[in-house]
């Protein structure tokens, strides 16, 4: 007898504590409702459209793309710069910074009709952050592989594409948050 009344404790205290977690999670749909857009983000496949149609014009405007990819990998060594090896091209390859230079301007400048688009048929706040803080990646990256570009001749080229990459990422996390915000506030 007394092992059963424990049990039927134990099982309404159970049921409470469910019962309390269903109302949070309830509660917590709602609060995250409000910050994204629900269903297909059908821009967003635009966009993926765009992506696949700029890397398609990339390989028509480059002569040799391909061969130019499979030689720039296999030129690839070790190499001391700032008292640490890293993976670096023997030689320059200014075909493959020039791809990367246009497909950079190219997607750069689709993510601009994306963002007009999303404006025009009010998207999402966070969203609209996704797309412009994309903008101002790839346009970066572009900037930056042209810089690498003209210091192709030299070994630090390469390595200023590579810190270009990770001072755009770190541009990339703090515009979509600052945008994020400053949208919701509208």
């Amino acid at each position: 007898m007394v092992i059963s009344l424990y049990l039927l404790r134990m099982l309404i205290a159970s049921i409470k504590r469910r019962k309390k977690y269903l109302i949070f999670q309830k509660e917590e749909t709602k609060m995250t409702q409000g910050r994204h857009s629900k269903g297909t983000d059908w821009l967003g496949l635009v966009s993926l459209g765009f992506f696949f149609i700029t890397v398609g014009i990339v390989f028509i405007v480059t002569p040799n793309l391909t061969g130019e990819i499979r030689t720039f990998i296999k030129d690839f060594h070790l190499e001391a710069y700032a008292n640490f090896k890293l993976p670096a091209p023997r030689t320059p390859h200014p075909i493959i910074y020039e791809a990367i230079i246009n497909f950079c301007y190219i997607f750069g400048v689709s993510q601009i009709i994306i963002l007009v688009l999303r404006f025009a048929l009010r998207d999402s706040p966070s969203r609209k952050a996704e797309t412009g803080s994309g903008i101002i990646f790839w346009l970066g990256m572009g900037v930056f592989a042209d810089f690498a570009n003209s210091l192709s001749v030299e070994p630090t080229g390469w390595f200023s594409l590579l810190s270009g990459l990770i001072i755009m990422i770190g541009l990339l996390i703090i515009s979509r948050i600052i945008m994020r915000e400053l949208l919701r506030m509208l």
